[in-house]
């Protein structure tokens, strides 16, 4: 029989399971962050690609004279497999996490409903605009807004979400492997 574990406040055995948890959900908002990055390198690519044109010199096959449209199509075709191979991975990480995230949900009680919505809020959509319309991460206040509860009660609840799933990390990190 597996034994029983108490914990305490400041054991550190329990904040390294924590700190463990954390840091792998924040892969994900990492994860959104390098997306965004390279959705705009995308685009500045196109926007590149869209303003050059051929140059020549009087030697069609000189060197140092490479055409300017084919290294823009190329360089937009290299960053444009990139950024599906990097939302492609971004996907696969967010299903993990509700499934892992959706282990705390226990007899639907309303603090583990919350707790799991709030994970969710935090790191899985973790992206948002800011009111000139630019990409940017979720705060704890974007999420108790869109919760609807205090900012303080947002934060608690990511916490004690965290807190739920190091228990059993373990056991949801063989399944998921």
């Amino acid at each position: 029989m597996d034994k029983i574990r108490a914990w305490k406040a400041g054991d550190d055995e329990k904040q390294a399971e924590v700190a463990e948890v954390r840091a792998w959900f924040r892969k994900l908002r990492d994860m959104a962050e390098a997306v965004n990055i390279q959705k705009e390198k995308v685009q500045r690519q196109l926007d590149a690609a869209t303003r050059v044109t051929q140059s020549f010199s009087g030697m069609p096959v000189s060197p140092g004279n490479g055409d300017k449209i084919l290294d823009a199509v190329c360089r937009v075709d290299g960053e444009s497999r990139e950024l599906s191979r990097m939302m492609s991975e971004l996907t696969k990480l967010r299903v993990e996490a509700i499934s892992r995230t959706f282990c705390i949900v226990y007899a639907e009680t309303s603090s583990s409903l919350r707790d799991a919505d709030a994970l969710r809020a935090y790191y899985i959509e973790c992206e948002t605009r800011d009111a000139q319309g630019n990409f940017k991460l979720k705060t704890y206040l974007d999420v108790s807004i869109e919760l609807g509860v205090a900012q303080s009660t947002a934060c608690d609840s990511i916490r004690h979400g965290l807190e739920a799933l190091a228990e059993i990390w373990p056991d949801i990190s063989k399944n998921c492997a």
